[in-house]
């Protein structure tokens, strides 16, 4: 698979990657945990606008997912 390139990643020191690769996952669910206690406000989330509606919800939330978020992006953010 090198060819499209993917290749295994070598290390010199393997251990040592290892501790690495935990302890920064320890820290961003840290970070994650801390901006959820910070801003509990979740009426701002998108999922509060759409929660109690059930399965009358569906066709809203992929308006949402698609125009919203997808469409709007590609038209403001595209090509820059």
């Amino acid at each position: 698979m090198v060819w499209i390139g993917l290749a295994a990643p070598k290390f010199d020191n393997k251990p040592r990657a290892v501790i690495i690769t935990i302890l920064s996952l320890v820290f961003l669910l840290a970070l994650w945990v801390y901006l959820l206690i910070a801003f509990e406000d979740t009426s701002m989330l998108a999922n509060a606008r759409f929660a109690g509606l059930g399965f009358g919800g569906i066709v809203p939330i992929l308006m949402y997912a698609i125009i919203q978020t997808g469409l709007s992006e590609e038209i403001f953010l595209g090509d820059f």
